[in-house]
């Protein structure tokens, strides 16, 4: 877990190293990908969530390197990238379509009409699902994978829906800074601008969709994370071609550097006002510096028209490096506001899982091997005993994963919590009788 969140931020490094994006950008872009609390968490707990996610920022990588002219028609390397995604979780591969769609309609209209390569696109993808597919369906007698019957079969579309807007809704709110942060790149007008916006909306509208995740920790929407940290890019590259018919850019002089001092330090006073009165105060400051952002990019657009001195010029494009910089750190941090408590201490269901492990120890010294053991936290007692497990939420067992769903199993704003309410204990403890 620790090695992808590695390959991720060594990927969005290359990415804006590759491209002569602005160095600004790549250090910012890279300080919010490791301030984001969900992606070393999910990274050091072991999931497949930060391996999906650094599948997709390659493929974003690539279309970036594509649209900026650094690279040809990158579809080959989306098509392999949506097979591994698909092989490390079976809906991995969703925020990567956008990218491998506009790289198929490229192949179609290029003047030497690549239609062999759109082909073979599409039959690395197939092949690689059909393959899946049937050895799912050799192994296991399943067309589908058995956590899509468990958290999907017996969901009426209406209970999937409200459940998965409330879930959607807390990370919006959570993180409403960065998904502003996100559309500011319409701006730009660049099509990589509106295939990551749409790759982020492709995330959020899907989990809404199926129901959202059990855990407020966002494991299933990280790619949103790494879209803010392209966006980052995209946004300051657009700040360097508004700059470019302003000649000679000269460093900060005196003033500016005051004024870039005071936009970078409000927020450490306003944190720390909060800290002492109560209160959440930095949300609001940045939204006056999103609104401050907006304004001074449509300025420094029409530069010429609104005949706006050089020197004046040259402060406002300092000033509006500053605020991308404060945005995104800000934006992270007041997105990490909830998980405080787990800096200064273990993070959520550590302390349980370890105290898994020593009753795993334990039963598997007072008991030996070979016995049957019902648990209800399969992910983690398992692995360290050696018999036949009764997963009673029924995440490896077909028999509880088509039973009806009980709706009063509810937490997080969500009712009949998906992978948790399925269960029927009369089976797994009475009739099975485990040891």
């Amino acid at each position: 877990g620790g090695l992808t969140c590695i390959v991720l931020f060594a990927v969005y490094c290359r990415a804006g190293i590759r491209n002569k994006a602005s160095e600004l950008g790549v250090g910012t872009g890279i300080l919010v990908l490791l301030l984001s609390y969900p992606i070393s968490y999910w990274g050091l707990s072991g999931m497949e969530a930060t391996a999906v996610c650094a599948a997709f920022a390659a493929s974003a990588a690539a279309q970036y390197s594509y649209e900026k002219g650094n690279t040809g028609n990158p579809i080959i390397i989306h098509s392999c990238l949506i097979a591994i995604a698909y092989c490390l979780r079976p809906d991995g591969w969703l925020a990567i379509t956008p990218f491998f769609a506009a790289s198929l309609f490229d192949t179609a209209r290029e003047k030497e009409k690549r239609y062999r390569r759109g082909v073979c696109g599409l039959g690395i993808i197939a092949a690689v699902v059909l393959l899946v597919t049937v050895a799912r369906l050799l192994y296991y007698g399943e067309w589908v994978p058995n956590t899509y019957v468990l958290k999907v079969e017996g969901y009426s579309l209406l209970l999937r829906l409200r459940n998965g807007t409330s879930f959607v809704g807390q990370f919006c709110n959570q993180n409403s800074m960065l998904l502003a942060l996100i559309g500011v790149t319409a701006l730009s007008k660049r099509r990589i601008a509106f295939l990551n916006i749409s790759a982020a909306c492709i995330t959020l509208a899907y989990q809404a969709y199926v129901g959202g995740d059990p855990w407020l920790y966002w494991r299933q929407l990280l790619p949103v994370y790494v879209v803010s940290a392209f966006s980052i890019l995209i946004i300051l590259d657009h700040v360097d071609e508004l700059s470019d018919p302003i000649r000679n850019l000269k460093p900060p002089d005196h003033i500016t550097l005051a004024l870039v001092a005071a936009i970078a330090s409000a927020p450490l006073v306003v944190t720390e006002f909060q800290a002492y009165q109560g209160g959440a105060y930095l949300p609001y400051l940045l939204e006056f510096y999103l609104v401050i952002l907006l304004g001074a990019i449509v300025v420094l657009r029409y530069a010429d028209k609104l005949r706006i001195p050089d020197h004046e010029a040259q402060v406002l494009i300092h000033l509006t490096r500053t605020l991308v910089v404060v945005l995104a750190i800000g934006s992270a941090m007041v997105g990490n506001t909830k998980f405080l408590p787990e800096f200064r201490g273990k993070p959520a269901s550590f302390q349980a899982q370890a105290e898994l492990i020593d009753k795993a120890v334990l039963s598997k010294k007072l008991f030996g091997a070979g016995k049957t053991h019902h648990v209800v936290w399969a992910g983690t007692y398992p692995y360290y005993v050696e018999g036949k497990m009764i997963d009673a939420l029924g995440k490896s067992d077909k028999a509880i994963a088509r039973l009806p769903v009980d709706e009063a199993v509810s937490w997080g704003e969500m009712k009949g919590v998906p992978g948790h309410s399925k269960y029927d204990f009369r089976d797994t403890i009475l009739r099975r009788s485990p040891d």
